[in-house]
């Protein structure tokens, strides 16, 4: 806080919470504070280069769209357990992945117009990590459109231990199926019928696994050939990510939301 004060004074308003908090409760904070039009959003595990808002600004000028993003570049790529998690959670928005349209995109990298948050809410934080892919549905549904530009990159940093990558996949499963259980994505019609998700859910590891290589394979073939060990850390992932998903399965709620009680205002 200190060095945000220092540099920018004023500038910045920095809100600190009395106690841990999930990022979409944070960002609903942030968003109630906000005075801009255009409201952009990245995560604490992320570098953004100096161009990255007159980018945003930018696209938003061109597309005729009130959501823009970008791609994600693996911002340790020594790990390679980083890259593991970088290729199951982002291989949709790798940096040389086509423009247009798409569904969802990771909120370390888009960018809203205000009216969105007052038309929609906000985020539903019990859902982290998927509460921007459920807050994405709904501005799907409610006829919204979402530009992906490769160009506005951020720089992620992933987990680079296997207990952490594992924990997080895990978490990502069990989330996962609970947003099943209450939209319509691809995947809502056996995470709702618990009685038949056995005979489905084993082969998703390995779905998903084929459509994660191959996606990447075709957009950046050199991401695999030049570390193919990669590969055994995504599966296991992948597997720690099916034992998640198994678990909100049959489970009726899983949240790990947090109210935000206790938020203090910096200047």
């Amino acid at each position: 806080p200190q060095i945000i004060r220092q540099r920018y004074g004023e500038r910045v308003r920095l809100l600190r919470f009395s106690r841990r908090t999930d990022p979409g409760t944070a960002r609903n904070a942030a968003i109630a504070q906000a005075q801009g039009d255009l409201l952009l959003f990245t995560d604490a595990d992320c570098i953004v280069p100096p161009d990255w808002a007159a980018r945003m600004v930018q696209a938003h000028r061109e597309q005729d769209c009130r959501i823009v993003g970008g791609s994600v570049v693996n911002g340790n790529p020594e790990s390679l357990i980083s890259w593991a998690g970088y290729l199951k959670e982002f291989s949709e928005y790798l940096p040389d992945a086509r423009p247009g349209f798409v569904h969802s995109l990771p909120t370390c990298n888009i960018s809203y117009r205000r009216e969105v948050f007052q038309e929609y809410g906000g985020y539903q934080g019990d859902y982290y990590p998927q509460e921007d892919y459920l807050f994405h549905w709904r501005l799907i549904k409610g006829g919204e459109r979402i530009y992906f530009d490769p160009t506005i990159q951020v720089h992620h940093f992933h987990r680079a231990t296997l207990r952490s990558y594992l924990r997080h996949s895990h978490r990502f499963g069990v989330v996962t199926s609970q947003v099943l259980k209450i939209t319509d994505l691809p995947g809502h019609w056996f995470a709702r019928r618990p009685w038949l998700a056995p005979l489905f859910i084993p082969f998703l590891p390995f779905i998903k696994f084929t459509r994660t290589t191959l996606r990447t394979w075709r957009v950046n073939p050199a991401l695999i050939r030049q570390r193919p060990l990669v590969l055994p850390l995504l599966f296991v992932g992948l597997l720690s990510w099916e034992i998640g998903f198994i678990q909100g399965v049959y489970t009726r709620r899983v949240g790990v939301g947090r109210e935000a009680w206790g938020v203090k205002r910096e200047t």
